[in-house]
């Protein structure tokens, strides 16, 4: 079993297992939509395998990224418990294969194993994320948003090198750091220039990982 995240993680693979067989199996295509913003939460979406990007309505920039999840995460709890609507829009970064779970069998999942203190702090890791991330687009400067975007969402891949590969056009990764496209570019573009980074289409290498930490902590030389 591969490397869990959120609440596989937490849970153990035993109680994960169970829960993934709980679940009605479905695939999803790279940027095909899991679940959109604002619709009735009648189930689950445990993600067994691929990426997932979230994002959240604002009406000055129309949708914007905030986060990224990984296999072992549970999709759209909240609205469940809640008995709201959906928070956010979750579309796929890669082939994405998802066990849907009916809301009451979650819940009744949860409550049989004691997984209730599970499902608080869960709450307030996502709560404390999405205040990070609305406060560093207000007060950070740019050049580091982008690389501490990068840093945080970047991984190995299987030549060794640390890859940004979400699927995202310039535009869109914009967005995710608060910023336009040319902005965006600009900043791409003193990367490059200094052998930090090497951009590719809807994707990033990074050449100089120390580098790019201290751009992250603010030690950015001027031009």
């Amino acid at each position: 079993m591969a490397d869990l995240s959120g609440f596989g993680a937490s849970m153990g693979p035993g109680r994960w297992a169970e829960l993934v067989e709980l679940g009605v199996p479905r695939t999803y295509e790279p940027d095909e939509t899991l679940m959109r913003e604002g619709d009735e939460g009648h189930a689950v979406h445990v993600l067994v395998s691929g990426r997932v990007k979230v994002r959240i309505a604002r009406s000055e920039r129309g949708e914007v990224p905030s986060a990224v999840r990984f296999p072992g995460e549970v999709l759209g709890d909240i609205a469940v418990y809640s008995g709201g609507r959906r928070t956010a829009t979750v579309v796929a970064i890669d082939r994405c294969v998802v066990r849907v779970v009916a809301a009451a069998d979650f819940r009744r999942f949860i409550e049989d194993n004691a997984l209730g203190w599970l499902v608080a702090r869960h709450f307030m890791n996502r709560a404390q994320e999405a205040e990070r991330h609305w406060t560093e687009l207000a007060v950070v400067p740019l050049p580091q948003r982008m690389c501490r975007t990068i840093l945080r969402f970047a991984a190995d891949d299987r030549e060794g090198r640390r890859v940004l590969d979400l699927n995202m056009s310039q535009e869109e990764f914009g967005r995710m750091c608060g910023a336009s496209r040319n902005a965006v570019g600009e900043v791409l573009r003193q990367l490059r220039e200094r052998a930090i980074v090497e951009t590719q289409w809807r994707s990033m290498v990074v050449l100089d990982v120390p580098a790019l930490e201290r751009y992250a902590n603010g030690d950015i030389p001027g031009d």
